[in-house]
């Protein structure tokens, strides 16, 4: 189960990693998307997508859920669940 955890917030994790990029390449952002070439666009998004997989476990160590999905589990459930992790 270790391996699949970024799967469980998938959701938040495209959300994040749209958000990123669109303010990076983006004219409402830092607008690089024409001043950088196409490996060093990728070089970018190599780098977001490490730093979003390296924070995905980190998150999933406190929180049972990523925030999109707590919120999204709430409403299909129509009541309240924790995003803390319960103690066993």
């Amino acid at each position: 189960m270790k391996k699949y955890l970024p799967l469980i917030m998938l959701i938040s994790f495209s959300l994040r990693q749209t958000i990123i990029t669109t303010s990076t390449f983006y004219g409402f952002g830092l607008g690089l998307f024409g001043y950088i070439d196409r490996t060093g666009q990728i070089l970018i998004m190599i780098l977001i997508w490490g730093l979003l997989l390296f924070i995905c476990p980190l998150w999933l160590k406190r929180y049972q859920y990523g925030p999109i999905e707590w919120v999204w589990r709430m409403l299909t459930h129509i009541k309240f669940i924790p995003l803390t992790k319960i103690l066993k």
